[in-house]
């Protein structure tokens, strides 16, 4: 087995590049953030190890190790599964070369199984890399780079069997062969095509609930202030009126006067009342 790619990203920044599976198996522990893990041709106890890790469901990690023939795409409670089904136009052969692509998504990770050298994906996260607002909506995003580079990668092969239908007119098989081989990448383009653009749409919808979100816990925090300002206006109203009569003066007139006393305390009372509606009508309150 080959470790091709081990990176945990951090806010969209890779922090870490374990050299081992324990390594990053222990780092995610340590960190939040996002772990990508490539494996190439992994053995079953490689496998199942990674599998025990990310908690994956184990008909996702039967359908790696088994192989699957065609792409798909599957959801089991947190974890997404897609296989995707790259190509390389081999020029030496005139023939089209077909790999396999699986790929598991989840809350905070991403792993990729593949049995061919293609595509690079080691390439694909150092292109994403330079882009750590990508990186930092998390795994879905990454994968977004992945569909970009094996839709990208069938252009060159379009291109080949296009020379090689305009090349064999004389051969009406070979010809035939080769229109149902590029009605097959046709195909498969489209579906990654729909992929993306569904994994985009997600993504732009996750963007506005979590803003929505802001949006709301703000507008609360504000109703809060204003609660508890119009309160502590009507608390501090009387305190003042009460605070002047504190001040121990000598020549206060009103504390020979009857009515001193309760006037004060009627006093202190309307001007509580009358902040008190003036925060209702307001809203305040």
């Amino acid at each position: 087995m080959a470790l091709i790619g081990n990176k945990i990203f951090v806010d969209g920044v890779r922090v870490l590049s374990p050299d081992s599976l324990d390594e990053a198996f222990e780092a995610r522990r340590r960190l939040t953030g996002t772990s990508w893990i490539g494996l190439h041709k992994p053995d079953p106890a490689e496998l199942e190890a990674v599998a025990r890790e990310f908690s994956l469901p184990a008909l996702f990690v039967d359908a790696a190790r088994l192989g699957h023939p065609r792409a798909k795409l599957g959801h089991y409670e947190s974890t997404l599964l897609a296989v995707l089904r790259p190509a390389r136009y081999v020029e030496d052969g005139n023939r089209v070369r077909f790999s396999e692509l699986h790929v598991f998504l989840g809350p905070d990770f991403i792993i990729t199984v593949q049995q061919d050298d293609f595509p690079d994906l080691d390439q694909v996260f150092q292109a994403l890399e330079a882009n750590p607002h990508l990186l930092r909506q998390g795994p879905l995003a990454a994968f977004t780079g992945i569909l970009d580079r094996v839709t990208t990668d069938y252009e060159p092969v379009l291109a080949g069997m296009h020379d090689q239908l305009d090349g064999p007119e004389s051969n009406p098989v070979v010809r035939h062969r080769l229109r149902h081989v590029q009605d097959l990448a046709v195909r498969q383009k489209r579906q990654a095509q729909a992929f993306r653009s569904l994994l985009q749409n997600a993504l732009s919808l996750s963007a506005t609930l979590a803003a929505e979100r802001m949006t709301e816990t703000s507008v609360r925090q504000n109703e809060q202030v204003k609660r508890i300002s119009a309160w502590a206006a009507i608390l501090f109203a009387p305190t003042l009126v009460g605070t002047v009569y504190g001040m121990n003066f000598r020549f206060m007139p009103e504390l020979h006067w009857l009515w001193g006393y309760p006037l004060a305390l009627l006093l202190m009372l309307a001007m509580s009342l009358g902040l008190y509606v003036a925060f209702r009508r307001n809203r305040w309150l």
